[in-house]
C-alpha cells in the first residue's frame, strides 16, 4: 500500500514537473515588429472639405502605390524608425481623372519620428511636438498590416474659411 502511494506521488510529481517544463519550452513568442519590413501594398483615400464664404466643396481621391522598393526598419534600444526606398503613387480623383507621382520617399525629412512605442495593438510614433497612433490589423512573423487615419483642419483667421483633410491609410508589409 505504501509502495503504491509513493509511486502515485512520484508519478504525479514527475508528470507535473514535465508538463510545467513543456509549457515553458512550448510557449509561443509573440511576433515582434522589430526588424525590416517591405511595403507590398499601400493604399489611401483622401477627403477634403473646404468651406469658402459659407459654401462647402468636397474633393475625394483614391491612391494606390506601385513599384515599391520602400523598406521600413523598426530598431530597438533606442526605438527608432527609418525608411529606405521609394514607391510610385497612382491617384484617381472623384472626377474620374488620374495622375501618377513617381519616386515618393517613405518618411518625409520634415516629419521623421523620433521614436516608437508598441502598445497593445498600436504603434505610437513620436515626433517633435505630436504623436501618431497606427493600428496593427495583423502581425505575424512574416506580415504586418497597418491602418491609420490622419486628419488636419485649418482655419483662415481673417476670412473664417476652413479646410478639413482626412486621409485613411492601409499598408501591408512583409518581413525582409
Amino acid at each position: 500500500m505504501k509502495l503504491k502511494s509513493l509511486l502515485s506521488i512520484f508519478t504525479f510529481l514527475f508528470l507535473f514537473s514535465c508538463s510545467k517544463s513543456e509549457i515553458n519550452i512550448n510557449q509561443e513568442q509573440k511576433p515582434t515588429i522589430v526588424g525590416s519590413w517591405k511595403v507590398v501594398e499601400l493604399s489611401y483615400s483622401e477627403t477634403t472639405v473646404s468651406t469658402v464664404s459659407s459654401i462647402a466643396s468636397i474633393n475625394k481621391n483614391q491612391s494606390i502605390a506601385n513599384n515599391s522598393s520602400l523598406v521600413y526598419t523598426f530598431s530597438e534600444n533606442p526605438n527608432e524608425l527609418t525608411s529606405e526606398g521609394f514607391f510610385d503613387i497612382v491617384t484617381t480623383y472623384d472626377n474620374g481623372k488620374s495622375d501618377t507621382s513617381v519616386d515618393i520617399k517613405g518618411i518625409d525629412g520634415i516629419y521623421t519620428p523620433t521614436s516608437w512605442i508598441l502598445e497593445n495593438n498600436k504603434i505610437i510614433l513620436q515626433y517633435e511636438g505630436f504623436t501618431q497612433e497606427i493600428e496593427i490589423k495583423e502581425l505575424t512573423e512574416s506580415t504586418l498590416k497597418l491602418y491609420y487615419i490622419f486628419t488636419r483642419e485649418t482655419v483662415n483667421t481673417l476670412s473664417s474659411d476652413t479646410t478639413k483633410k482626412t486621409i485613411v491609410y492601409n499598408l501591408t508589409l512583409e518581413r525582409v
